[in-house]
């Protein structure tokens, strides 16, 4: 059975982790050391996670209760939840589906006076072209956030240089993961001061807890091989316990118990040598995944709509593909030996929406996850592109035999709004 994925780390990673667990060193020297070298601007700091520099962000910019932040609909419910707390309202923008960018006609319908903070994700691995977003904010002077924790793959990549944010996330399922770890990127002097400032009165995560972390996930990447996962799978079902929600739960960063409190810490040492060890390397390996994603999409066909497929460059972090029936698309898969998922960590941000963003409700409610990782063979995503091919097709079949053709007019034709849809 193929796990839904793989931690992108090694063995020598995990040993070096707890090595550094126990060596002593200049914290505050050491964070600067790793600052300097990703960036030569001096515009970096590092963070234990992205929600602490989202939160210590929103700590340095003071906005007024009541402000609201636009965010891209689709993202991990964490990020809202940090805007609500700081009193501020999230109102969500839908997307556009091949691309996963936000449209402009649903910033213009839902933006208003209030809106001061436009936070643009990146979603999928892709890399978007946010160029759009980018200058319609600006022409509002909203301040731009632009997170990109699910498209790091290579240090040479800061972000768009037209935000005045962007976040990096190491954490634990993410590429060249460091089971932990932020950078943010600020372009503003002053406002990089200022969050600066507000880290710097957190207390220092405890190495103790960082070596934990470390054995944590050493035991899940082992399990996540495809032979010891294919027994946790039967015991899972011995026992009656869903195990989608089991490996989401066990590889959730953050648990909902003192919640802020968690996420208000400074890096340990031993996290930012383990940011510094994994950062370095090339894009190469990237490369070849985007060739192996494309190649996937391709297969797939162009009944399998693949959210995001547009955007690029594209790493193919994870590969979601929609289904008018997700359940039976997962039972069929599961079957056939690739353990797909759906996105628990996905919601959809909750406020007022001028559409109600169909579309990325549309995706978050359809969408399903396929394995894709370097240790499957191309002969084994071929594979599985034609169960989820197949199965579509099924569908489609199965759908046109028992829909009701429209009833033509008495010219012979067919009434254009009976043809059009919702397209």
């Amino acid at each position: 059975m193929w796990a839904p994925k793989r931690i992108d780390i090694t063995t020598a990673d995990l040993a070096a982790g707890l090595v550094g667990c126990f060596t002593p060193a200049d914290h505050a020297r050491e964070a600067l050391i790793f600052e300097a070298e990703l960036s030569s601007a001096k515009d970096l700091l590092v963070c234990t996670s992205v929600r602490s520099g989202f939160d210590a962000l929103l700590t340095a910019l003071r906005l007024p209760a009541g402000t609201e932040i636009l965010f891209t609909a689709m993202t991990v419910a964490d990020m809202p939840r940090i805007a609500k707390y700081h009193d501020l309202v999230p109102v969500p923008v839908d997307v556009d589906i091949d691309s996963m960018a936000p449209r402009v006609e649903a910033l213009e319908e839902v933006v208003t006076s209030a809106c001061r903070v436009l936070v643009l994700t990146h979603l999928f691995g892709g890399r978007i072209d946010f160029s759009t977003s980018i200058s319609w904010a600006r022409r509002r002077g909203m301040v731009v956030i632009e997170d990109c924790a699910e498209a790091y793959w290579d240090p040479a990549y800061l972000g768009d240089p037209r935000a005045d944010v962007s976040l990096f996330s190491f954490g634990p399922i993410k590429h060249r993961t460091a089971l932990g770890g932020a950078v943010v990127r600020i372009t503003r002097a002053d406002l990089l001061a200022r969050v600066r400032r507000v880290i710097a009165e957190h207390p220092a995560q405890k190495s103790s807890q960082y070596a934990a972390r470390l054995l944590k996930y050493g035991v899940l990447h082992k399990i996540s091989a495809r032979v010891s996962y294919a027994a946790l799978l039967r015991m899972t079902r011995w026992f009656g316990v869903d195990h989608d929600r089991l490996v989401n739960d066990l590889t959730r960063g953050f648990g909902q118990n003192d919640f802020v409190r968690t996420i208000r810490q400074r890096p340990c040492l031993a996290l930012i040598r383990m940011l510094r060890r994994r950062v370095q390397g090339t894009a190469r390996p990237m490369e070849q995944r985007e060739q192996r994603g494309r190649m996937l999409a391709a297969e797939l066909g162009p009944s399998v709509i693949c959210p995001g497929v547009a955007s690029g460059p594209h790493s193919f972090w994870i590969f979601p593909v929609m289904s008018a029936d997700p359940v039976s698309v997962l039972r069929a898969l599961r079957e056939a030996g690739f353990d797909a998922t759906v996105g628990r960590s996905f919601a959809l941000v909750e406020g007022h929406s001028g559409n109600g963003c169909r579309n990325a409700a549309r995706v978050i409610e359809q969408a399903i996850y396929l394995p894709f990782y370097p240790q499957m063979p191309d002969s084994e995503l071929l594979r599985m592109a034609q169960v989820v091919r197949q199965f579509e097709s099924t569908i489609q079949s199965e759908r046109l035999q028992t829909e009701v053709l429209p009833v033509a007019d008495r010219t012979g034709s067919t009434p254009e709004s009976q043809l059009s849809g919702d397209r």
